[in-house]
C-alpha cells in the first residue's frame, strides 16, 4: 500500500500509518534506515514463543559526518510486569535506547486500544514520548 498525502512532518506521517495499520504488529522504518532481509522473521519468531507487547533489538549506526560507528546490542531480557518496567525505564532513557521507534517492534493492539500516537504539535521528542506512552501501559 502506498499512502500520499500532504507534508505534515514525521508524526503525521507515523500517525497516518497507525491510523490505516491493520497488521498485528507494528514497526518504523525511516526512509535512512535499512534492516537485515531476516530482521522481521526473526522478530516473529521470538514473539511466537513469548507473546511481548514490544520487543527492542540492537541496532547498527554508521554517521558519516562524523565518521562514528555505534553498536547497539542488548542482553536478552524479558519484563513482563509494570513494576518491574517502570524500574527499567529510568535506565532505557539514560541509554537513549528507548527514544526512537525504529528499534522496536509493536504489538498494535497496545497502540490502538490506548489511542497512543505521535504528538503533531512538537518536532523534537515526540518519538520518545510516544515510546514512553507503550512502556507505561
Amino acid at each position: 500500500m502506498v499512502i500520499n498525502k500532504e507534508n505534515g512532518g514525521v508524526s503525521s506521517a507515523r500517525n497516518k500509518g497507525l491510523e490505516l495499520s491493520t497488521g498485528d504488529f507494528i514497526m518504523f522504518v525511516d526512509s535512512d534506515d535499512w534492516i537485515e532481509k531476516d530482521t522481521i522473521s526473526n522478530l516473529m519468531k521470538i514473539q511466537a514463543n513469548n507473546n511481548y507487547d514490544v520487543i527492542l533489538f540492537g541496532v547498527y549506526i554508521e554517521n558519516t559526518i562524523f565518521k562514528k560507528t555505534t553498536v547497539s546490542k542488548f542482553k536478552k531480557q524479558s519484563f513482563n510486569d509494570k513494576e518491574q518496567i517502570k524500574q527499567i525505564l529510568p535506565n532505557l532513557i539514560k541509554q537513549e535506547i528507548i527514544n526512537s521507534p525504529w528499534n522496536k517492534i509493536y504489538k498494535a493492539s497496545i497502540i490502538k486500544q490506548n489511542n497512543i500516537s505521535f504528538n503533531e504539535s512538537i518536532s523534537i521528542g515526540e518519538d520518545a514520548l510516544f515510546n514512553y506512552e507503550i512502556f507505561l501501559k
